[in-house]
C-alpha cells in the first residue's frame, strides 16, 4: 500500500522528469539547464574514472612494473608541462566567452579564441622544446626506452592545452556536457580498444614507446573531434565577424588564474 500522503509519480511525469535530463540546444528555464548539466556531467566523469581504472589495470599486467612505472612519470609530467602551456587561459575562456555571448561582442570573442589558441600554441611549442633538451642532457639517468618515449610523448603538451581551451570556449558557450565528451570519454575509450587490440596482436613485444604512440594517437583524435564539435557549435555570428583583442586586458586577468592552477 502507498501512503495517501506521499505523492506518487506517475510514469508519464518520470519519462518527462527523464527526457528533461537529455542534452537539448534550448534549455526551458536556468533550473532544467543546470540540472541537466549536474547530471550528465556526473555521467561523465563517473565514466571517465572507470575508464581510467581500466585503463591503469590493462597497463600493469601488459607492460610490467618497470615499463607502467615509466609510462606513469612520464604522463605525469606531460600533465604538468600543460597547465603552464594554457596559461591559465581554460578560466579566462569560461568567464569572456560567456560574457560577450551574452553582450552579442562576436568580434572580441572571435579575438579571444583566436588570440587564446596562438599563445597557447606557442608556448607548448617552447616548453616541448626546453623538455625536450633537458631530457636528453639527462639520458644517461634516463631508463631504456625513456628518452625515446619521452620525446613521443611531448606532442601531447600543445594537444592537451589547446584542448583545454576548447573545452573552456564550448563551457562559455553553455555546451558543458558536450564540451566533456572527447577528453572525458573518447580518448580513454580509444586508447583501450587500439592499445587492447595492439597487445592482442603483439603479445609480449608490446612495451612502453607502444603504449604511449597509442596514447598519442587517441589525444591526437579526440582533439580533432574536439575541435570539429567546437566548429559545429559557435556560434555562426562570430564566421564573419573582424576579429577584436585585447590583449593586456587578457593577459592581466590570465596570469592570476596560471598561478591558481
Amino acid at each position: 500500500m502507498t501512503d495517501p500522503q506521499k505523492p506518487v509519480i506517475k510514469p508519464p511525469a518520470l519519462l518527462a522528469k527523464l527526457r528533461s535530463l537529455l542534452p537539448g540546444d534550448a534549455p526551458d528555464t536556468a533550473a532544467t539547464f543546470v540540472r541537466r548539466g549536474a547530471f550528465w556531467s556526473l555521467l561523465l566523469k563517473v565514466s571517465a574514472t572507470g575508464l581510467s581504472f581500466a585503463t591503469g589495470i590493462f597497463l600493469a599486467r601488459a607492460l610490467g612494473p618497470a615499463d607502467y612505472g615509466i609510462y606513469a612519470y612520464i604522463m605525469a609530467v606531460i600533465t604538468l608541462l600543460s597547465i603552464p602551456a594554457a596559461l591559465g587561459m581554460p578560466q579566462l575562456l569560461v568567464r569572456q566567452v560567456a560574457a560577450y555571448e551574452y553582450h552579442g561582442d562576436w568580434a572580441s570573442m572571435r579575438g579571444i579564441l583566436r588570440w587564446s589558441n596562438r599563445t597557447a600554441a606557442a608556448v607548448s611549442f617552447t616548453l616541448v622544446i626546453a623538455a625536450g633538451v633537458a631530457a636528453w642532457t639527462l639520458a644517461g639517468r634516463l631508463p631504456p626506452q625513456g628518452l625515446p618515449t619521452f620525446w613521443l610523448a611531448l606532442i601531447m603538451v600543445p594537444l592537451l592545452a589547446l584542448a583545454a581551451l576548447r573545452v573552456a570556449a564550448l563551457q562559455g558557450m553553455h555546451h558543458v556536457i558536450v564540451a566533456q565528451l572527447p577528453e572525458g570519454v573518447m580518448r580513454p575509450s580509444l586508447f583501450l580498444a587500439c592499445a587492447g587490440g595492439l597487445y592482442l596482436w603483439l603479445g609480449s613485444s608490446f612495451d612502453v614507446l607502444w603504449a604511449m604512440a597509442t596514447q598519442v594517437t587517441a589525444t591526437a583524435l579526440a582533439f580533432a573531434a574536439g575541435a570539429w564539435l567546437l566548429l559545429r557549435r559557435r556560434p555562426s555570428q562570430i564566421t564573419h565577424a573582424t576579429p577584436r583583442y585585447h590583449g593586456r586586458e587578457w593577459r592581466n586577468s590570465a596570469l592570476p588564474l596560471l598561478f591558481i592552477s
